[in-house]
């Protein structure tokens, strides 16, 4: 009986078969129930470009909505999972870098940066000028979501915030990825409460007390350290501690979380996938709910 001989010849294309499996590795760990079963695993969808990831995550929530008889086993949405506990590598080249990073269903915080140095599609030298590019268009609060602190600290901080009726600082109340559609009487109230005498000076004053800040000298730079390389025992809070968490917080990022466990005993860390940092107006009912929950334990 004869044999059968086969030729494998190496396609330029041959490179895009790992976005496909990229994509079937989403649908089942995210779509098919590993995440909602391990909700403390961590993925990282790595080499296969990033740029479909938007469109796939919004297929999948189409699907979880439309045929919810075929994921029974699911409490969120694929999104809502991804969001949660996944990330995706982009190379610096890629044009729709920004907008996955600007999308609710992806986030820059769920981005990695992919240089593929040493492969030969790598630019290099002249990497990191391609990723500035790339980046060029995210908001200043995706680019760096606790530099609104330094706006804070500075002795302008005031006169920009009260301006306008208070319009900068409200703009803020309304940023950072907020789902808060604000009642007009609330609105002002917040207003009232910022022009009694010395209000916002003593909420400003919060900021520029804290130790911790991002940088903006080699000194700023040395002085943190100094706290970070604090012994262990110094940082620690020994009483029970509930953290309530919004995954779409644009200002602080879920990223704190990591090693928190380390620093807090009695820790207990509640996430909600679709809260932003303004998360106790949004839904209210939940965060209190939560709150009841854990005191009486």
């Amino acid at each position: 009986m004869s044999g059968l001989t086969f030729t494998v010849r190496t396609s330029p294309y041959f490179g895009s078969i790992v976005t496909v499996r990229a994509r079937s590795s989403i649908a089942f760990t995210v779509a098919g129930g590993v995440c909602e079963r391990f909700p403390d695993l961590k993925l990282a969808f790595l080499e296969a470009n990033g740029g479909w990831i938007v469109s796939w995550l919004e297929r999948l929530d189409h699907q979880y909505e439309i045929f919810p008889w075929d994921t029974p086993h699911l409490r969120l949405k694929p999104s809502e999972y991804f969001r949660r506990q996944c990330w995706i590598s982009f190379d610096p080249d890629e044009s729709l870098l920004a907008f996955a990073a600007n999308s609710p269903l992806c986030g820059a915080d769920r981005i990695v940066w992919a240089s593929d140095y040493p492969h030969a599609d790598a630019v290099f030298p002249g990497v990191t000028k391609e990723l500035s590019e790339a980046i060029a268009p995210l908001d200043p609060e995706q680019q760096a979501a606790s530099q609104y602190m330094l706006l804070f600290r500075s002795a302008k901080a005031e006169q920009f915030l009260s301006e306008n009726n208070y319009a900068g600082l409200m703009a803020m109340v309304t940023q950072f990825g907020s789902k808060w559609d604000m009642p007009e009487e609330i609105r002002l109230k917040y207003i009232e409460a910022w022009s009694r005498p010395g209000a916002l000076t003593g909420g400003l004053n919060y900021y520029r007390m804290s130790p911790l800040y991002p940088p903006t000298s080699k000194n700023d730079e040395e002085k943190i350290k100094g706290i970070l390389n604090l012994h262990h025992e110094m940082l620690e809070v020994k009483v029970p501690t509930l953290v309530i968490w919004g995954e779409l917080d644009q200002a602080l990022l879920t990223g704190n979380l990591e090693g928190l466990g380390e620093y807090v005993s009695g820790l207990a860390i509640r996430r909600i996938p679709g809260g932003s940092h303004w998360v106790t107006h949004e839904q209210p009912g939940l965060v209190n709910s939560l709150i009841r929950d854990f005191i009486f334990l």
